[in-house]
């Protein structure tokens, strides 16, 4: 679960990484239930990625509740967008759907 993620210590140096690189890590309360926080939600991903590889990100994203795919459709709730997001962002604006960054999603997840 989230514990083993975070007691990792490959996930531990990418943390550690991001912390250098400027990501904001603050140690705060959630009010939601642990690992919930991305209940029922659905993500694609798309382009290039400067922190975590898409596993990495895929594996974040189920481990707080949300689930991935690998296209969008009115289901989906957010498209990350890397570096060269192609198609799909075109896509994901026509059908209104929430484009995010890397980082917005580290912000969604509070690491």
């Amino acid at each position: 679960g989230i514990r083993n993620y975070f007691e990792d210590n490959t996930n531990i140096q990418v943390l550690n990484e991001l912390k250098q690189a400027g990501l904001r890590m603050e140690s705060q309360r959630l009010e939601r239930p642990e690992g919930l926080i991305l209940q029922g939600k659905q993500f694609v991903i798309t382009g290039r990625m400067d922190g975590l590889s898409r596993n990495e990100l895929i594996e974040i994203i189920r481990q707080f509740g949300g689930s991935v795919s690998g296209s969008l459709s009115s289901k989906t709730d957010y498209l990350i967008a890397g570096e060269q997001p192609g198609s799909k962002m075109t896509r994901a604006v026509d059908l209104g759907i929430q484009v995010i960054s890397e980082s917005d999603l580290f912000s969604m997840v509070q690491i």
